[in-house]
């Protein structure tokens, strides 16, 4: 699978991650919750839905639906504090009845950092930039989707481009399904593909196969492949099923699908030509197959969560062999809807009743426990610097621990004991503001603890200025290098010392001369 590159792969830009297959960057997240343990904020969402939250840089993104779908659309959440900002409806009429399941908001946003796109199902796709304002929408037509669409959009940048430069929806439905191509910047359609299938709720996932990229959708009775450039199907290889959900993964030049409930598994070898199940299928699995939730591919095991029995299976993915079963839970007939993601070698698997299963990954069956945050969960998690972001029909909620990675914990608020010319510095989440205040009169600073440049304006001598300021982690000191707008480098070193106490030193350089030893700094005290 191509996965997302540059800027975006340290984040959770899309369904599943930068990875498309539910694979965290990094380590060191919490493997143990509850509806309070390891909460680090918890925002009451006022609709519901199923669809995952995405993270890019300080903000968090949902798509959101009301209750009868007469508003669709995009809202977007401070990602230190849950804090809501803003959201924006598609300015579009159409609607559709939906599964009670369902909702009208199943759908997974995703990014490039520049702009927030969605598929909303009747009311087409639309572009928001990181403030709200709409970029573009583009309509699909009225639909009859059963039981109400839920695939999310591709970003797809051809081999070589310097970023994704169109995005990919598909849709089977019974008034006529497509896959199609939109303009990434404009939303202009690059290219339509009538289906003639009636059924699905997959996403379509990119991948390179030798030569050519290609867009592999799941859905009714096929898996299909179309060329990103045209939307020319290239391949299909068929099956009995006609109700598709899950994603497929990519690995071992394999494409790993589930054919929905009770089967069959398909492994398939892509860069055919043509029908190629008869050629191309390197092995298959009659039964056992997830329903709802996507296959997870960790190392060199491929897992199938069947949500109908609330078995896992582990298969080796190039031969299929089955290496172990395991029962998670009671068994409930489609008890399980999010998707496995996995991390620190170890699978997590999230039932609907809340109930999330901590699985060894291996060859041997391991349960190490089982987390419960009480609340119905259907959507996949995302994760980022070791910060789980759960979504629930009532809450979105951010699950870790601030020094789970090894990092002193900043958290609260600190201050000088001077009176006169205080500072204070108050962090939350991954936001620190830093407060000068002199003879009553402040002035304050915002710095970002996760790496993304902040952006502070003063009034200089010649009118507003722009310092920018990145913020990094050397070991157990917080470096923060501060660009100014005279062309002069200010750098600050924060860490905590044994007693407690949080210790500040700073050392500003000027263009063309050398870097001065850092002053004394200052000592502040935690207050709260």
């Amino acid at each position: 699978m191509i996965p997302v590159e540059g800027e975006g792969a340290k984040y959770w830009p899309r369904w599943r991650g930068p990875s498309g297959q539910g694979l965290a960057v990094g380590s060191g997240y919490v493997d143990k919750w509850s509806a309070t343990e390891n909460v680090k904020w918890k925002t009451k969402l006022e609709t519901t839905g199923n669809g995952s939250p995405i993270v890019w840089a300080n903000r968090i993104f949902l798509v959101t639906g009301s209750a009868e779908g007469e508003r669709r659309g995009i809202a977007a959440f401070d990602r230190a504090t849950g804090k809501k900002l803003w959201e924006t409806f598609a300015p579009d009429t159409n609607k559709q009845p939906v599964n009670l399941k369902n909702g009208h908001a199943s759908s997974t946003a995703t990014t490039d950092g520049r702009l927030v796109y969605a598929y909303l199902g009747p009311k087409g796709v639309m572009a928001v930039d990181f403030a709200g304002k709409l970029a573009w929408h583009a309509t699909v037509g009225p639909m009859m989707a059963p039981h109400g669409p839920g695939g999310s959009p591709l970003l797809y940048g051809s081999k070589g481009a310097a970023a994704p430069d169109r995005l990919i929806v598909f849709q089977d439905h019974q008034k006529g399904g497509f896959i199609a191509a939109f303009d990434a910047k404009t939303g202009a359609r690059r290219w339509w593909t009538n289906r003639t299938e009636t059924t699905g709720w997959g996403t379509p996932i990119a991948i390179r196969a030798g030569a050519r990229d290609e867009i592999i959708v799941s859905s009714f009775r096929a898996i299909y492949s179309y060329n990103p450039d045209n939307g020319e199907a290239l391949w299909k290889v068929t099956h009995p099923n006609p109700e598709v959900i899950p994603t497929p993964v990519v690995g071992f030049g394999l494409v790993l699908a589930s054919g929905g409930r009770p089967g069959p598994i398909l492994a398939v070898r892509p860069g055919g030509s043509g029908d190629v199940t008869s050629t191309h299928v390197a092995w298959q699995s009659p039964k056992g197959a997830p329903f709802v939730p996507s296959p997870l591919l960790y190392g060199d095991e491929l897992y199938m969560m069947n949500d109908q029995a609330s078995i896992l299976t582990a298969y080796e993915p190039k031969a299929g062999t089955v290496l172990w079963q395991g029962r998670l839970g009671q068994v409930v007939q489609s008890g399980f809807s999010a998707s496995p993601v996995g991390v620190d070698g170890k699978v997590f698997l999230t039932n609907e009743g809340g109930e999330t299963f901590v699985v060894k990954a291996g060859k041997t069956f391991e349960l190490l426990h089982v987390n419960n945050l009480d609340e119905p969960v259907l959507a996949s998690p995302a994760m980022v610097d070791g910060t789980w972001y759960f979504r629930t029909p009532f809450h979105l909620m951010a699950v870790g621990n601030d020094s789970a990675q090894g990092k002193p914990n900043f958290a609260g608020r600190w201050k000088t004991d001077n009176s006169y010319n205080s500072w204070t510095i108050t962090v939350e989440g991954s936001k620190m503001t830093v407060t000068n205040t002199i003879a009553g009169n402040s002035e304050s600073t915002v710095y970002l603890l996760d790496g993304t440049p902040s952006k502070n304006t003063f009034e200089g001598p010649n009118g507003l200025m722009e310092n920018v300021s990145t913020s990094t982690w050397e070991g157990d000191v917080l470096v923060t290098t501060t660009k100014t707008g005279f062309g002069s480098t200010m750098t600050e070193k924060r860490w905590i010392e044994p007693d407690g106490t949080m210790r500040v030193q700073n050392a500003l350089t000027m263009p063309g001369k050398p870097s001065p030893p850092p002053g004394p700094g200052m000592v502040l005290k935690k207050i709260g």
